[in-house]
């Protein structure tokens, strides 16, 4: 039995932190968009990728996920965005 490639073990990974379909999950998957990772998860999904993966985030700004939980006026950006 060979050893799990890496394109294997990613989606693995965010899957089962996730709890989101592995077969689901390709190179364009988005963790925001796509498998509704935000806030503190997206936070915590990215220090697990790199211990998991030995990958230094050190330069890492996640700027791309939200606060945790709703802010007041964000359903009218939904309005907006739709």
């Amino acid at each position: 039995m060979t050893a799990p490639t890496i394109e294997e073990e990613v989606p693995a990974f965010v899957a089962e932190f996730a709890h989101f379909a592995a077969s689901k999950i390709t190179p364009k998957t988005t963790l925001f968009g796509d498998v509704g990772v935000d806030g503190d998860d997206g936070h915590a999904i990215l220090t697990a990728f790199a211990e998991r993966f030995q990958v230094d985030m050190s330069a890492c700004r996640p700027v791309h996920f939200g606060p945790e939980g709703i802010l007041p006026w964000t359903p009218f950006l939904w309005i907006r965005q739709a």
